[in-house]
């Protein structure tokens, strides 16, 4: 609560195929509540980074002082961003279409059925290295305007973007999403890193305050242990009854040798 951090590490687990992950944000606030012209320039959500060993992501630790929300992932960087788009009231979910296979697809929650909300492409926009202002633009209308999905394409690289509503009430804002690893692809090490990114013309970061209740939720198939930890409990198993007989065997030679 009241906390002034840029990045916040929230979690990070190693998942197996059919593992899953459920994210409850009950209440995300910000203090003071933002004015019209410092939405613009606030960038607040988070980040679920897929790493290929258990170390850190080299993707969100080699700029540290940069705004991660703001920045276009790599088309060989499977990351995902999720931007609160304050004024708008709705979460953009971006990633890179090249590492698309790479990531599981995430859902979000209606509070009002616990269904997923399936997000429909309403536009596509192609842009090129050499007119990027000026290209033209084609939309297409699917008759649903609370679910929006956008994808652009700057040369040889193409970024999805979607928009999934959330729900805000009293300056407070909640939402829940989840996701499968459905391949083999998509197994290895996930972080979930919060951000809170303020402008250059608003407040500073450390008079713009956040509070944030969450709720995580992490399954492999067969137990809640990370990858990395699921071989663990037979090892101290074993460990256990590998002392309790050396304890056993030296206590009876000191018995027969009294």
């Amino acid at each position: 609560q009241d906390d002034v951090r840029q990045k916040v590490h929230l979690n990070t687990f190693g998942f197996f195929k059919d593992g899953f992950m459920s994210v409850n944000v009950s209440s995300l606030s910000l203090k003071p509540e933002p004015s019209p012209d410092d939405m613009d320039t606030l960038s607040v959500g988070f980040s679920l980074d897929r790493t290929r060993n258990d170390g850190f992501s080299t993707y969100l630790d080699e700029e540290v002082d940069y705004c991660i929300l703001k920045k276009t992932p790599e088309p060989d960087v499977s990351v995902v961003i999720l931007l609160l788009d304050i004024r708008n009231k709705v979460v953009k979910v971006r990633f890179s279409s090249e590492a698309a296979s790479l990531l599981p697809k995430i859902l979000f929650v209606s509070e009002e059925n616990g269904t997923a909300l399936n997000t429909k492409l309403l536009k596509t926009s192609e842009l090129s290295s050499d007119s990027d202002k000026n290209s033209p633009k084609t939309s297409e209308n699917t008759g649903d305007k609370d679910k929006k999905s956008k994808r652009s394409t700057t040369s040889s690289q193409s970024m999805i973007e979607q928009e999934h509503p959330v729900h805000h009430v009293e300056r407070t804002f909640s939402f829940q999403f989840f996701f499968n690893i459905s391949s083999d692809k998509q197994e290895g090490l996930y972080s979930l890193y919060f951000h809170k990114c303020v402008g250059k013309k608003g407040p500073a970061n450390d008079q713009q305050l956040f509070s944030l209740d969450i709720d995580i939720t992490e399954k492999n198939p067969e137990s809640y242990l990370s990858a990395g930890e699921i071989p663990l409990p037979k090892l101290y198993i074993s460990m256990a009854l590998f002392f309790f007989l050396s304890g056993t065997v030296w206590i009876h030679i000191l018995r027969k040798r009294r």
